[in-house]
């Protein structure tokens, strides 16, 4: 429907009309796209009249639904992105289960939530969000955790405290506040957590074996990945031949691999659930995962656009329509 026109690096898309489009007209003669960093510039810029819809912090929300812009409207949107903490099972400080397990259960989730997205994300009991096939009602450790059975399981492994533990992450303000909270709940067991924020370009190769030998000094990781609709976009990224790719935490299972595989050729929702119920279930078994939040997207708009979003709160720009206007 529309076709490009310019595009400065970090700064501005422009799009317009494609007389070549055989389908509907668009609505709009032109979209200009902003490419704003800063969350916080964002809604500054819509404030002002710059913008017409825009992400808005989640910290934000409460804020702009007390004191709403005149004319605009707040869709708070649930998200399949999902959030966990990763172990390096091969890591000589991790390779045993019992250390991997006292991290998950040292880690309060529910804190993490409440201080990274101010309580509005929803709690992850796996990787397959609610409403998916295969979702889970609940995570096996429970979300408080509990502190003296991560303790237990450190004196069981035999472990000299402080147990001294790195956690690479987002330097992102989100992904640091998560990465805080993690480090004071684990500091609770007697793990120090160093945090070691990286930008998106160099924390996106670390547990890869193709960018070199990096990934031995991995440890620990929190993560983000982004799903669609069906559940093997979520489980693809954790099977065997992923390891050292997208599996950084070296997750092996045979019989993960062999329900992933199964799964993917079942067309019945009601046979392929437990399938992917039953793996999640072996990804937290394995003490490789905390599984954090399902994450939540939020988009100020005004009132006279008729904003399109994908299912984790995205624009599609190119379905953008009027609300009671007639097209400029």
């Amino acid at each position: 429907p529309y076709r490009f026109v310019s595009w400065q690096a970090q700064r501005k898309t422009v799009l317009e009309r494609n007389p070549d489009w055989a389908g509907p007209e668009p609505v709009f003669r032109e979209i200009h796209i902003y490419a704003l960093t800063d969350v916080k510039a964002a809604e500054l810029a819509y404030e002002a009249g710059e913008l017409d819809c825009t992400q808005v912090g989640i910290e934000s929300v409460d804020v702009f639904r007390d004191t709403m812009p005149p004319q605009s409207r707040l869709d708070v949107i649930s998200s399949l992105r999902y959030y966990w903490i990763g172990l390096n099972q091969d890591h000589p400080k991790l390779q045993d289960i019992r250390v991997r397990q006292a991290v998950q259960w040292g880690i309060d989730v529910e804190a993490v939530i409440e201080a990274a997205w101010f309580g509005k994300a929803t709690p992850a009991s796996g990787i397959i969000a609610p409403g998916l096939v295969g979702h889970r009602e609940k995570a096996d450790i429970p979300l408080n955790g509990d502190p003296e059975i991560a303790r237990g399981l450190l004196r069981e492994a035999g472990v000299t405290l402080p147990l001294e533990l790195t956690l690479s992450l987002p330097s992102d303000a989100l992904e640091l506040t998560a990465g805080q909270v993690v480090q004071w709940s684990l500091k609770k067991i007697g793990i120090e957590v160093e945090l070691d924020p990286q930008d998106n370009a160099t924390l996106i190769t670390m547990g890869s074996e193709a960018a070199g030998d990096r990934w031995q000094d991995l440890q620990m990781h929190l993560q983000s990945f982004f799903m669609l609709g069906d559940p093997y976009y979520a489980t693809e990224w954790f099977v065997g031949e992923q390891v050292g790719v997208w599996n950084w935490e070296r997750f092996r299972s045979e019989e993960f691999d062999h329900l992933h595989e199964i799964a993917l050729g079942l067309t019945d929702p009601a046979r392929r659930d437990p399938l992917y119920q039953r793996m999640q279930h072996l990804m937290e078994a394995s003490g490789c995962y905390r599984f954090l939040a399902h994450s939540v997207e939020a988009m100020l708009s005004r009132d006279w656009l008729a904003p399109a979003y994908r299912a984790d709160g995205y624009p599609i720009y190119r379905s953008f329509g009027l609300s009671g206007r007639t097209a400029t």
